[in-house]
C-alpha cells in the first residue's frame, strides 16, 4: 500500500540489494528447473519402475519420459547459463560504486573456468542451442535392481568441444545424467551460498542504514494502513461477503502471504484466522481492530 521512503528508495545501498535479489531471483528459476529435471530423472531410476523400462508393451510410455527428461535437461542448461550471465552482470554493476568482493575472480577460476563438469555443461548447452538434441538411453542393471539415464554423445560429430569438455568425455565414457547434474548442482549452490556471505559481510553497514530507514518507513506505514484499514471496515455490513471482508485486506498481504493463504482449505475462520495472525505478528492496528474483525467475521458467516 505504501513503499519505501523517497530516501530509501534513492540509497546506493538499496539500489545494490535490488541488484542482490535480482542475482536470487536467477538462481531460483535455475533451482525450479533443476527440481523438475532431477523429480523425473529419479522418477526414471526408481526400482519400482524396472519392469516399465524393460518392458516392449510400454516402451511408447518410457519414450515420452525421455522426451520430459530431454526438454527438462534443455531448460535447466538454459536456466545454469543464463544464471551464469546474470551473475556475471550482476555482480559488475554491485561493484561498479561499491565494495570489490574479495577474492572473487578466483573463486570463479577456480570452481567453474577451470572446471570440467562446467565446461562440459556449457558445450552441451552450446550443442542443444545451436546444433540439435542430444538423446538419452535407460541403462537397467536387473543384478543391482538399478536403472540409471545415460546421455548418448558418441555419436556426434559435428561439434568442437572444449578442451576441458573432452577431458571430462574421455574420463567419463559412461555419463550418468543423474550424477552429473546433482554434482552441477551442488557445486553452484555452494558457490552462491558463499557469495551471498561474502556480500553480507562487505555491505554490513550499508544494509545496517537500509534497515534503519525501512523501520522508520514501517512505523509510518502502520499508521496509515491501521487508519485505511479501520475505515475499510466501516463500509462493510450485515449484507456483506466473506470475500468482501478477506478483499480489504488485498494491499497489505504480500504475495508470498496470498501464496500461503490460498494453499488454506476453504474454510473462512482458518483462512481468517490466517489473516489476524500477519496483522498481530506484523504489528498492525492494535486488539480493539482486532475485536472489530472477530465480529464482523462471526456475523458474515452466519
Amino acid at each position: 500500500m505504501f513503499g519505501i521512503n523517497d530516501e530509501a528508495r534513492k540509497s546506493v545501498e538499496l539500489i545494490r540489494l535490488a541488484r542482490f535479489n535480482e542475482l536470487m531471483l536467477s538462481f531460483d528459476i535455475f533451482n525450479r528447473n533443476h527440481k523438475e529435471l532431477i523429480t523425473l530423472i529419479q522418477f526414471h531410476n526408481n526400482s519400482h519402475n524396472i519392469e516399465l523400462m524393460i518392458s516392449s508393451r510400454e516402451k511408447y510410455k518410457v519414450d515420452e519420459i525421455h522426451r520430459e527428461i530431454i526438454k527438462c535437461l534443455h531448460n535447466y542448461l538454459a536456466a545454469a547459463f543464463t544464471l551464469v550471465d546474470h551473475s556475471r552482470r550482476i555482480h559488475r554493476n554491485i561493484i561498479k560504486d561499491g565494495k570489490i568482493i574479495p577474492n572473487y575472480e578466483k573463486e570463479i577460476e577456480d570452481r567453474f573456468t577451470k572446471n570440467k563438469l562446467h565446461i562440459f555443461l556449457k558445450d552441451l548447452r552450446n550443442y542443444f542451442q545451436h546444433c540439435g538434441i542430444i538423446p538419452t538411453d535407460s541403462n537397467t542393471d536387473l543384478i543391482k535392481a538399478k536403472t540409471s539415464i545415460l546421455i548418448s554423445i558418441k555419436n556426434i560429430s559435428d561439434f568442437e568441444w572444449k578442451k576441458l569438455a573432452k577431458e571430462f568425455i574421455k574420463d567419463n565414457p559412461t555419463i550418468d545424467l543423474e550424477v552429473c547434474i546433482e554434482n552441477y548442482y551442488i557445486q553452484v549452490v555452494d558457490f552462491y551460498k558463499w557469495y551471498e556471505i561474502q556480500f553480507n559481510k562487505e555491505h554490513t553497514s550499508e544494509l545496517q542504514k537500509l534497515d534503519e530507514l525501512n523501520k522508520q518507513t514501517k512505523i509510518i506505514w502502520h499508521f496509515f494502513v491501521s487508519r485505511n484499514l479501520n475505515l475499510l471496515l466501516s463500509t462493510l455490513n450485515n449484507n456483506s461477503s466473506l470475500k468482501s471482508l478477506e478483499s480489504i485486506f488485498l494491499d497489505i498481504l504480500s504475495p508470498d502471504q496470498w501464496r500461503e493463504l490460498d494453499k488454506i482449505p476453504e474454510d473462512p475462520k482458518l483462512r481468517m484466522d490466517y489473516i489476524l495472525k500477519i496483522l498481530k505478528d506484523e504489528k498492525i492496528g492494535d486488539e480493539k481492530m482486532y475485536q472489530r474483525i472477530i465480529q464482523l467475521f462471526q456475523k458474515l458467516i452466519k
